[in-house]
């Protein structure tokens, strides 16, 4: 196949996925949906069981936040939960250095442009 050749099929490919791009994007959305409730039917019976060993063996009921926190790691993939935690160290970062610049710091300069608070009429 010689350039022109190459370059004239790029440029159909081009246009038919422009043209179908709606198609594309709801069957993308169909296949992630799908796969998020088969990944989900699998690890509920291991959160069950989960919440019921945890159930046993504090000898009382848990509450929801008890039990979100006992079964988390069940419905977040190994590799997703790691950037998710490595992601949640990086924040705190981020919190604890602006925390220690002071409060305020950096929004100085929006003061003289403020002229009223949303919803009091000034």
């Amino acid at each position: 196949m010689n350039k022109q050749a190459i370059s004239n099929a790029l440029k159909a490919l081009q246009k038919t996925v422009k043209k179908h791009s709606p198609e594309i994007l709801t069957g993308i959305g169909i296949a992630g949906m799908t796969a998020a409730a088969v990944m989900a039917v699998k690890a509920t019976p291991k959160a069950l069981r989960m919440v019921d060993e945890k159930e046993i063996r504090d000898g009382k009921r848990l509450t929801t936040g008890e039990i979100v926190k006992t079964t988390w790691k069940c419905y977040i993939p190994p590799g997703r939960r790691r950037r998710m935690l490595r992601g949640l160290h990086h924040r705190g970062q981020f919190h604890q250095r602006t925390a220690q610049r002071g409060p305020g710091h950096g929004l100085h300069h929006f003061g003289d442009r403020v002229e009223g608070v949303p919803g009091q009429g000034g």
